[in-house]
């Protein structure tokens, strides 16, 4: 995309808002094929919103042969304090 920054802002939003009011429980699943520095930034601020969330964790899949998919997921999870579990698919 050509300005994540524009693309994930409605999303932002949506979540600070949801950190109001959450649910007991709160899990984001995040499946991609494909993410790039930019994009990965965006998911970092979206995750640094859920560490305001109580029981919120992040379920981060990927493709058993995507090695780096894998990767990008435990960077982020060692720059956050929401638990993350990671599943092949």
């Amino acid at each position: 995309m050509e300005d994540a920054n524009i693309f994930y802002k409605p999303v932002q939003n949506w979540f600070l808002e949801y950190r109001k009011n959450p649910n007991p429980k709160t899990e984001v699943v995040i499946r991609l094929e494909y993410l790039n520095t930019a994009t990965s930034r965006q998911f970092l601020d979206l995750f640094k919103i859920l560490e305001g969330i109580p029981a919120s964790s992040i379920i981060w899949q990927f493709s058993d042969e995507d090695e780096d998919m894998e990767e990008m997921g435990q960077e982020l999870a060692e720059l956050v304090k929401v638990p993350f579990e990671f599943r092949t698919n």
